[in-house]
């Protein structure tokens, strides 16, 4: 597992695949999400006043994937020989670089 260090995570964000991953799944989800008006409230219901930027989309993104994979990795440490069942979307787990890769 990679140290999530600043140095570690621009290291990963560095690599060929990571950057396939950001075009083909990340910037995708973004436009989707554009199209459908949804860059402009947050997840709690509150109206943002200007659209959310690709920037912060991304960050949330890669937040969000560093959470899950943090969590199911803690689990998994903490109770051996058990077995993990994670349901997320499709995107989270593409290229092995959303929840897989961290």
């Amino acid at each position: 597992m990679i140290s999530w260090s600043s140095v570690g995570f621009a290291e990963y964000g560095q690599s060929e695949s990571f950057k396939t991953y950001v075009n083909y799944v990340i910037l995708p989800s973004y436009d989707i999400h554009k199209r459908m008006g949804l860059l402009q409230t947050t997840m709690t219901g509150e109206t943002l006043e200007n659209e959310m930027s690709f920037r912060n989309f991304f960050s949330i993104r890669i937040l969000w994937d560093e959470t899950m994979a943090k969590t199911a990795y803690q689990w998994t440490k903490e109770n051996p020989g058990g077995v993990m069942v994670g349901l997320v979307g499709a995107d989270h787990v593409k290229f092995s670089k959303g929840i897989p890769g961290r």
